[in-house]
């Protein structure tokens, strides 16, 4: 699996009862996209039915999936086997036999092997985090959105 370059810190907010989950090393001054969201720890574990995403992290992901997965090779030769149909980016998280029918990014249409231009539909019920742990992203993926955001991360670019 391939998680975030520098792995997640849990800083305990006002309440001791939520911590705030954010990824960098700038957890003085992070900006909106170091902060993953918030959740309920209980014996210091993470628990995921009480998490909530922060909103700026989210679009920047989908964001990212809706430039990237079209130009991603992976992508690109799945949707040739396909020929048509729908695309699922899979959230790799989640264990192969899992049934879990939400734990996908979102789907592209295919027309005669090729990605339809515009045609990203975001999977709505998606969630950062889930009992499987912390979003996952295929690893042709991953390797270019940890390049798109370390930049921010190491605050030489603007969110």
């Amino acid at each position: 699996m391939y998680t975030l370059p520098i792995g997640f810190v849990y800083r305990r907010g006002a309440s001791s009862a939520r911590v705030v989950v954010g990824i960098g090393d700038c957890v003085d001054n992070p900006t909106p996209l170091h902060t993953l969201g918030t959740c309920a720890l209980i014996d210091d574990e993470p628990q995921a039915d009480t998490f909530v995403g922060s909103q700026a992290f989210d679009s920047f992901l989908f964001d990212f999936l809706r430039d990237q997965v079209p130009k991603t090779a992976a992508f690109i030769a799945h949707a040739r086997e396909l020929g048509d149909g729908a695309l699922a980016v899979v959230d790799m998280r989640s264990p192969q036999t899992s049934s879990d029918d939400l734990d996908y990014f979102c789907t592209f249409d295919v027309q005669d092997g090729k990605i339809v231009p515009g045609s990203f539909s975001r999977n709505m019920g998606h969630q950062l985090m889930s009992e499987h742990g912390f979003f996952c992203l295929h690893v042709e993926l991953y390797s270019e959105f940890i390049e798109r955001l370390a930049p921010i991360l190491r605050g030489e670019a603007a969110a």
